[in-house]
Formats: structure tokens, C-alpha cells, sequence
């Protein structure tokens, strides 16, 4: 098969691998496309061979795996997008105003952002996930795997989670 291609799946075990491209429309709330990509190519030519195929005209939602110059190239595109950061990202500031509050799935969430480079970054701090990831880091202390100094300066990242877009919108939405 030509869509076939040996790779590293999440457990590192080099395997014979599909990559799948799948729609879904939020309206719906159903997938309306499925199609696997030929070989192992996964970068934006064949993610905007398939939305034109659709004639995609949404947000994307992308994974952290796609790489700065596949970015590069979807804002050239004009597609507006959306993707997580990792958290040791050059671009998040920790020390931003977290200027506005709201509940999700009763979860109290802080959020704010900043405009950087043509891009919004969105900062969302998940009050529960922060006190957990606390308490998780003070046992490690204890069990002397991690360091007081290692909290302290590590602190400001817990239960904080960061979002790229090009897309301008309220936090909440």
C-alpha cells in the first residue's frame, strides 16, 4: 500500500503507520471527512490539499507537532488556525495579568492574552489543575526527586495552559 510508511508511534516502536486526516463540524458535532494521507507525509501541503478538497473555510485545530515553518506557511495561507503551546514555549509569558475569570465544566479558569507578532497567545490558569500540580511537586520535594528551588521558580507555570491563534476572540469563547 502506498499509504503505508514505517514510523515511531507514541511509544517509540517503529511500525508500519497510516496518517489520517479527519473533519469534524462543530455544528453537527459529527465527522464529515476521513482520508488517509499517502506515505508519511504529514506537513501542509497535503493538510491543505485536504481542506480544499472539503472546501474548508473553518478554524483549524492544530497539534503542538506541527513545526514553525509549517506555521509560517499556514498564516501565509490566510487559514486561520488555533494550537496548544508547549509549556516551555519562548513565546508565553507567565507573568501576564490574567485579566478575566469564567467557569468551565465547573472548573474556575483565569484567563488572559497578549498580542505578539501578528498572533494572539491565550492564557488559561485552571485553578484545580494549578493546586494538583502544586501538591504533586511538593511530594516530589519530599521524596527529594524535585527541590524547593526547582518550585519556586517553576510555580508560576502550574495549572496554566497557553493557545496560539491568529483568530481574535474573547478567552471564554
Amino acid at each position: 500500500l502506498n499509504i503505508v510508511a514505517k514510523g515511531h508511534n507514541a511509544d517509540h516502536i517503529y511500525l508500519p503507520q497510516i496518517n489520517m486526516a479527519l473533519a469534524f463540524d462543530l455544528d453537527q458535532y459529527r465527522p464529515v471527512f476521513l482520508k488517509p494521507l499517502e506515505g508519511s507525509v504529514r506537513d501542509v501541503k497535503s493538510l491543505r490539499k485536504v481542506l480544499e478538497e472539503i472546501h474548508f473555510e473553518g478554524i483549524l485545530v492544530l497539534d503542538t507537532g506541527f513545526s514553525s515553518q509549517d506555521l509560517a506557511e499556514i498564516m501565509r495561507s490566510g487559514m486561520k488556525f488555533i494550537m496548544p503551546l508547549h509549556r516551555n514555549h519562548e513565546m508565553i509569558d507567565y507573568n501576564m495579568g490574567m485579566g478575566s475569570s469564567f467557569d468551565y465544566r465547573d472548573r474556575e479558569i483565569k484567563s488572559g492574552f497578549l498580542n505578539r507578532d501578528g498572533l494572539r497567545i491565550y492564557t488559561f490558569q485552571d485553578q484545580m489543575l494549578m493546586a494538583e500540580e502544586s501538591s504533586t511537586f511538593i511530594k516530589m520535594i519530599a521524596e527529594k526527586r524535585r527541590t524547593q528551588k526547582e518550585f519556586d521558580s517553576e510555580s508560576d507555570r502550574f495549572g496554566k495552559i497557553s493557545i496560539l491563534s491568529n483568530v481574535r476572540d474573547d478567552p471564554e469563547t
